[in-house]
């Protein structure tokens, strides 16, 4: 029967090499909303909280979204998580009514477009992080 020293700590922490931590990044990050940057997308205007290259295992962004251009990933799930505003979400042309506390889950393949009379205001996970190049339009189907 093993016994366990309470003196000593359960769980350790990592060595700066592990799976998961890259030697060339800081260990932790913390940014404000009101400090990240923001850029125009075609969702809309979208605060980059993280994103890629900066990061390559989640992007974290808070979107604004009236009127998003139809499109699919074919690598990044995403997860859309509403934080304010109602309207409809269209999966593989589906509608979806959304509104605060909804969260949408959207595997790669899914076509997506978000539309709204007044704006939502959409917290926009993606994991492995949104590359741009990975972001298709129905008009560039055909690329690979």
């Amino acid at each position: 029967m093993s016994t366990v020293d309470p003196s000593q700590p359960r769980v350790q922490d990592p060595p700066p090499t592990s799976v998961g931590v890259r030697a060339d990044r800081p260990r932790f990050l913390v940014r404000r909303l009101a400090d990240a940057p923001v850029v125009e997308c075609h969702c809309g205007p979208s605060a980059r909280l993280l994103t890629y290259p900066e990061a390559d295992q989640i992007n974290v962004h808070v979107t604004t979204i009236v009127d998003a251009t139809e499109h699919y990933h074919k690598i990044t799930t995403e997860y859309y998580y509403i934080l304010e505003g109602n309207g409809t979400l269209y999966l593989d042309h589906q509608p979806i009514e959304v509104e605060p506390g909804t969260l949408v889950v959207i595997e790669p393949g899914v076509r997506h477009r978000l539309v709204s009379v007044t704006g939502v205001k959409t917290l926009v996970m993606g994991v492995p992080a949104l590359d741009p190049a990975d972001e298709y339009f129905d008009e560039d189907a055909s690329r690979t």
